[in-house]
């Protein structure tokens, strides 16, 4: 699949909008067009609005592992937070359903429920062409 920036005069703003938008993100400049055409498929047939709680991140910030998708250029990964297992299980079917490979699926840590991030219950959705295909993963 080739990859492109979706810088913010990039044609797909507009195809995904208004279920989501660049103010959303981090750092909405690195993110992979298609990338986002994708997400926006997903949120479509999953109905549940999407909470970026990470997108891109800075290499060797102390954050994720360092072979992680969210530091690809362009970046291909992001996490999002559920409120409840309905969520999780709608969004789930919607990205296997598109055809993503890598998942990950962060259930909620009863302590920090109210939190944000991987202990509120998350998932980690990306379309890495560099990292194994076909694997899903879950913890905290």
């Amino acid at each position: 699949m080739s990859r492109e920036y979706a810088l913010q005069s990039h044609p797909v703003w507009a195809e995904i909008a208004p279920e989501i938008v660049a103010t959303e993100f981090h750092s909405p400049w690195s993110m992979d067009a298609n990338t986002l055409r994708r997400l926006s498929r997903v949120r479509r047939a999953s109905g549940v609005i999407f909470r970026f709680i990470s997108d891109a991140r800075v290499p060797d910030s102390g954050v994720g592992v360092s072979d992680s998708a969210h530091n690809e250029r362009p970046c291909t990964a992001v996490d999002l937070r559920v409120l409840n297992g309905r969520e999780r299980y709608l969004i789930l079917m919607a990205a296997l359903k598109e055809g993503y490979e890598r998942i990950g699926v962060y259930p909620p840590n009863a302590d920090q429920i109210r939190m944000y991030g991987k202990s509120s219950g998350s998932i980690h959705l990306d379309d890495s062409d560099l990292l194994p295909r076909q694997v899903c993963w879950t913890g905290y």
